[in-house]
C-alpha cells in the first residue's frame, strides 16, 4: 500500500488506533491510510509539503486529518527531541508560565534532573516522566495561582493510552508539545463532531487538547481536557484569522484548509504562508473543484491528488457500518463510486429537433461579437426555460403554463432591447430561440415523450429512493403529481443541490434528465447507490462529452501517491453553456449593472453590500451587518452566519417579499405570546442596561471600560465591550463577566438580581438554542413534505405559521467587492 517498509513502519500505529465515532468503531481501511500517508509526507521525508487533495468524503476526511496530522507531528517532535531535558529547555525558558492541574505557576529552570515550578504558596519538583502533565500558559495572567492538586483517573488513563499507540516510554512524552496544527473549517463542522471522536473509551480532546478560535487570541475549549491545557489542535473558520494566528504563533507548524473556497481571495496570501510553513493540505471536494483554481495551486508548486473512481478501485475498502453518521455515508459514497452503478434510460424525443435547434442557436448567439448588457441574461432566461422544459417528464399544468409564458414575455422584451445592437441575422436567431420555446410549451401542454418512462420508474421506487429535480420550484409540482396518481410509495422528492448536500444516502435515485455540468459532477459524490437517468439520445451526448471533459482535466493536473504532478498546464478548452452563463452572470460588469439597476428610480440612501447569487433564480445585496440564517439539515438547526463567512452550497433562509430576519421575526412573536418568557427577556438585559446608565453617566471610553472591568479580574478586547452594550442581538456574556458588570456599575437593580439575571440569560439562550431547532424542523419537514412531532403545541405552531412564509435558497457565488445599492433593497431576495 505504501512505498517502502520505512514510510509502512512509521504509520503502523494507525493499525493499533481505536477510534470510535458516536460510539461506532470506524478501523482504518487503505483510503483511510491512504490519506494518512499523504497527511505525513512532510514529517516522513523532513521536507516542505504542499498538497490538495480532491475527495469525496466530505467532514469525515476533515475529522481524519484532525485525529492524524496531530499525531504524526507528536511523533515528529518525538523523534527529533531525544532527550526529555533537552526537550524542557529548548520549549520553556526561566520565567516562562505554566499551568499544572489547572493552576498557574512559573517555571524555575531544572534542579536535581526535575522541573522546578512556584506556586503562590509552594515550590514544586516535579520528575521528568511527570512532566507531559505541563502546560505552557500564553494567556494575559501575570500572578501565579496557590496550587491545588487535583488527583485524575482520565489524565493517566489518556497519557497509557498515548504512550501505547505511539510504543513509548513515559519519560518520552514530551513535557510541553510543541507543534501545533491549525484547521480552517466551519465552526459547526468541527465542534459538533470533534467531541464524539474517541480512541477507545478516551475522548480524542483528552488526549490532544483542542479549541475554536473565533480570534487569534480568544478561544473556546472543545471538549473537555482534565489538564486544561493549551489547544494544540486548533479550528477556526476565518482564513483572514488564520493567517494571523499563522503570522503571530511559530508554534503553528501544519494547516489544513477544508474546502478550497475558504481560499476565495486568499491565494496571495498562501504564497505568503508558504514562506512559513513547510506542510499545507487543502481538502477540496472533488465534485465542486473550480478549475480556475487550479491554476493557482499549480502556480504555488502544490501536489494534487484526485481521488477518482479508477484511483479507488485500486483500495481495498471497509464495508459501511449500520450507524448514519458521517464516516457511514462516506464509506458508501466511496463504494457507490468504485461500483459505477448509473443506469441511463433512453427515451426517444419527437421533439428532437426543436431542441437542438434552440441549443444551437443558443450557442451561436454567445459566440457573436456583439456587446450589450442584454446578451447574458437572454441566454441565460432561455436556457434555464429549456432546461426546464425538457426535464420536467409532466404535461404542463396551467400553473406551469403560466410560468413558461411569462419567461417567454421577459425574453420578448430583452430581443427588443438588443434591437439596436446586433446584426439581422443575430436578431433573427433571438427570434428562432423565443418562437422554439414556444412551440415547445405548447406541445408539453398535450404530451411529453419522458412521461411514460419517468411513472414507470417511479412504480419501482421504495422508501429509501429518491426523484431529483433541477430546481426547488419543481419540488412541489411532483409531490401533488404522486400525491393526485396514489403511488403506494411516496419516495423523497429533493432538489439536485439538495442531493448534493444532504447527509441522508439513497438506494436508487431517478433523474429526470441531464441538468448540466453541475449533474456530471455530482457523479463524482453520490448521494445513492445506483443512479438512474432518463435521458434522450442527444442528451445522452451531451452528458458523455461532459463526463469526458470532467474526467480529462482532473487526469492531467492529479499525480498517484508516490508520482509527480503532471507538469502541463490546463489547456483552455471552450466553455459549456452553463459555465459560460455562470462565469459571464458572476463578472463585475453584470453585478455593478443589476445594482445600478436598482437605483433606477430610487430616493432612498444608499449602502455597500455583497452581491450573492443563487442556485434559484433569485439574488441578493447582504450587508456586512447582516445576520445570514443558514440550514443545517444535518444539525437540525439554523446557524447565524456574517456575509464573509457565506459558502457556496450554503442555505439560506429568507421571509418571502421582506427584509426581516426570520429567526428574530421568531423569537418576538414567542417573547409577545408568553408573558413569563418576555419577564425573562427584560430580566436578562439588566447587565447591559446597568452598563450603557454607566457610560452615559461616566463619559468612559470603551477602552476605559475594558481597564475597569480587568481590575475586576475580567479581560476582553475592546470590541467585545462595544457589542456588549450596543448589539440587542446579544443575550448575555459569561457569568464572571455579569458579577464584574455588577461590581463595577454598582447598578442597584443589578446589585440585587445578579444570579436572577444570570440563570434568565442561561434560560432564553437555551430558548434559543431550541427555536433554532423547531425552526430549522419546520422548513425542513416543510420541504420535505413530512409532519414532524413537536413536543410544544404552541412553538409548533408558531414556527408552522412562520414556514409559509419562508424562501430558502442555496448560495452559487459571492462578489468579492461591494456595491452601492438602495438600503431598501437589500438583505431581501431580488428575481434574477
Amino acid at each position: 500500500m505504501f512505498p517502502g517498509h520505512e514510510v509502512f513502519n512509521e504509520l503502523a500505529f494507525l493499525e493499533k488506533l481505536d477510534l470510535t465515532f458516536d460510539r461506532y468503531k470506524h478501523k482504518f481501511d487503505e483510503y483511510d491510510k491512504a490519506n494518512s500517508y499523504l497527511f505525513s509526507r512532510f514529517a516522513l521525508f523532513n521536507e516542505p509539503v504542499y498538497q490538495l487533495i480532491l475527495h469525496s468524503t466530505g467532514v469525515s476526511l476533515m475529522l481524519i486529518a484532525s485525529v492524524v496530522v496531530p499525531l504524526i507531528m507528536l511523533k515528529k517532535d518525538i523523534k527529533d527531541i531525544k532527550e526529555a531535558s533537552r526537550n524542557v529547555t529548548e520549549y520553556l525558558k526561566t520565567g516562562d508560565k505554566v499551568k499544572l492541574d489547572g493552576c498557574l505557576g512559573e517555571f524555575l529552570g531544572i534542579s536535581e534532573q526535575k522541573l522546578k515550578i512556584r506556586f503562590k504558596d509552594t515550590v514544586i519538583y516535579i520528575p521528568f516522566e511527570r512532566a507531559w502533565r505541563l502546560n505552557k500558559y500564553e494567556g494575559k495572567a501575570k500572578r501565579v495561582n496557590k496550587y491545588i492538586h487535583r488527583p485524575n483517573p482520565k489524565v493517566a488513563k489518556a497519557k497509557d493510552y498515548l504512550c501505547e499507540l505511539l510504543n513509548l516510554d513515559e519519560t518520552e512524552l514530551p513535557p510541553v508539545v510543541k507543534s501545533k496544527t491549525l484547521i480552517v473549517c466551519d465552526k459547526h463542522a468541527v465542534c459538533n463532531n470533534l467531541t464524539n471522536i474517541c480512541f477507545g473509551n478516551i475522548p480524542f480532546t483528552n488526549i490532544l487538547p483542542a479549541g475554536y478560535y473565533n480570534k487569534k487570541d480568544e478561544f473556546e475549549r472543545i471538549g473537555s481536557d482534565p489538564l486544561q491545557r493549551m489547544p494544540v489542535v486548533c479550528f477556526t473558520a476565518s482564513m483572514g484569522n488564520a493567517i494571523e494566528m499563522i503570522q503571530n504563533d511559530p508554534d503553528i507548524k501544519s494547516v489544513v484548509i477544508y474546502k478550497t473556497q475558504k481560499l476565495k481571495g486568499h491565494f496571495t496570501s498562501l504564497r505568503e504562508l508558504q514562506k512559513r510553513l513547510n506542510n499545507i493540505i487543502v481538502l477540496g471536494d472533488i465534485s465542486d473543484i473550480d478549475f480556475d483554481d487550479i491554476g493557482y495551486f499549480l502556480s504555488l508548486n502544490f501536489r494534487i491528488h484526485s481521488w477518482t473512481p479508477e484511483e479507488l478501485g485500486k483500495l481495498t475498502l471497509a464495508e459501511p457500518s449500520p450507524s448514519n453518521n458521517h464516516f457511514t455515508r462516506s464509506r458508501r459514497v466511496l463504494k457507490a463510486l468504485v461500483n459505477q452503478k448509473c443506469h441511463i434510460v433512453n427515451t426517444q424525443a419527437l421533439e428532437e429537433n426543436i431542441i437542438e435547434d434552440i441549443k444551437h442557436r443558443l450557442e451561436k448567439i454567445r459566440k457573436s461579437h456583439f456587446e450589450s448588457d442584454f446578451k447574458v441574461p437572454f441566454i441565460s432566461k432561455s436556457y434555464s426555460l429549456l432546461t426546464y422544459l425538457r426535464t420536467m417528464p409532466l404535461l404542463l399544468s396551467e400553473e406551469q403554463y403560466a410560468f413558461c409564458q411569462t419567461t417567454v414575455n421577459q425574453l420578448e422584451e430583452l430581443k427588443t432591447e438588443m434591437f439596436m445592437a446586433v446584426n439581422k441575422l443575430t436578431f433573427n436567431d433571438f427570434g428562432f430561440v423565443i418562437e422554439g420555446l414556444k412551440s415547445l410549451i405548447n406541445f408539453y401542454t398535450k404530451y411529453h415523450s419522458k412521461h411514460r418512462t419517468f411513472t414507470d420508474l417511479v412504480k419501482t421506487l421504495n422508501y429509501n429512493d429518491c426523484i431529483v429535480v433541477n430546481k426547488d420550484n419543481q419540488k412541489e409540482i411532483l409531490r401533488r403529481w404522486l400525491k393526485a396518481n396514489c403511488f403506494n410509495c411516496r419516495p423523497q422528492i429533493i432538489s439536485l443541490n439538495e442531493f448534493k448536500t444532504t447527509k441522508s444516502f439513497f438506494n436508487k435515485a431517478i433523474f429526470s434528465g441531464w441538468f448540466g455540468e453541475k449533474h456530471t459532477r455530482i457523479f463524482l459524490n453520490p448521494s445513492s447507490n445506483e443512479q438512474y437517468l432518463i435521458l434522450y439520445p442527444f442528451e445522452e451526448k451531451w452528458f458523455r462529452a461532459s463526463q469526458e471533459r470532467l474526467n480529462n482535466k482532473l487526469k492531467k493536473v492529479s499525480c498517484n501517491l508516490t508520482g509527480q504532478n503532471v507538469k502541463h498546464e490546463l489547456q483552455a478548452e471552450e466553455d459549456d453553456m452553463d459555465t459560460y452563463i455562470g462565469n459571464a452572470l458572476n463578472s463585475l460588469g453584470y453585478i455593478s449593472n443589476t445594482a445600478s439597476k436598482l437605483q433606477v428610480g430610487e430616493v432612498n440612501p444608499t449602502t455597500e453590500a455583497y452581491f450573492v447569487e443563487f442556485e434559484e433564480e433569485y439574488v441578493a445585496f447582504l450587508t456586512d451587518g447582516y445576520n445570514c440564517r443558514c440550514l443545517s439539515e444535518e444539525e437540525e438547526n439554523v446557524i447565524k452566519k456574517k456575509v464573509k463567512e457565506l459558502n457556496t452550497n450554503d442555505n439560506l433562509i429568507f421571509i418571502k417579499d421582506s427584509s426581516e430576519d426570520i429567526f428574530e421575526k421568531l423569537v418576538k412573536t414567542v417573547e409577545e405570546s408568553n408573558p413569563h418568557i418576555k419577564e425573562l427577556v427584560l430580566l436578562s438585559g439588566l447587565w447591559r442596561t446597568a452598563l450603557q446608565e454607566f457610560k452615559a453617566k461616566t463619559r468612559y471610553s470603551y477602552e476605559n471600560i475594558q481597564k475597569l472591568l480587568k481590575k475586576h479580574g475580567v479581560s476582553r478586547v475592546t470590541a467585545t465591550i462595544k457589542s456588549w452594550i450596543n448589539d440587542e442581538s446579544c443575550i448575555g456574556p459569561e457569568d464572571d463577566a455579569i458579577r464584574a458588570i455588577t461590581l463595577m456599575t454598582g447598578h442597584q437593580e443589578l446589585l440585587v438580581k445578579t444570579e436572577e439575571v444570570i440563570t434568565a440569560c442561561k434560560k432564553i439562550r437555551a430558548l434559543h438554542v431550541q427555536l433554532g431547532r423547531y425552526l430549522a424542523r419546520s422548513v425542513i419537514s416543510s420541504l420535505m413534505a413530512n409532519s414532524i412531532n413537536q413536543e410544544d403545541d404552541m412553538l409548533q405552531k408558531i414556527t408552522d405559521d412562520l414556514t409559509k412564509y419562508v424562501q430558502t435558497v442555496t448560495v452559487k457565488r459571492i462578489s468579492k467587492e461591494k456595491f452601492i445599492v438602495p438600503v431598501g433593497r437589500t438583505n431581501r431576495l431580488l428575481d434574477k
